[in-house]
């Protein structure tokens, strides 16, 4: 249970950074997004998509990297 309630934690403070940082470095003459929150609650519950696919890359690059030594 300690899990899932982290992980809510983790994407509602995701999806705030994500929120401000949108409406606060957003060009003034592009207009903004139709539903600016419920992409950043998007881009908040993602986070954890793009977390395991960083550490993938690393793992791969890793073995590749101890490969070509072995």
């Amino acid at each position: 249970m300690a899990w899932y309630a982290g992980y809510l934690v983790i994407a509602a403070v995701v999806a705030m950074v994500i929120f401000v940082s949108a409406c606060w470095f957003r060009e003034e003459h592009f207009a903004a997004p139709d539903n600016p929150g419920v992409i950043s609650a998007l881009a908040g519950m993602l986070w954890p998509v793009l977390l395991i696919g960083v550490s993938e890359m690393a793992l791969v690059w890793w073995a590749f990297r101890g490969a070509r030594y072995a």
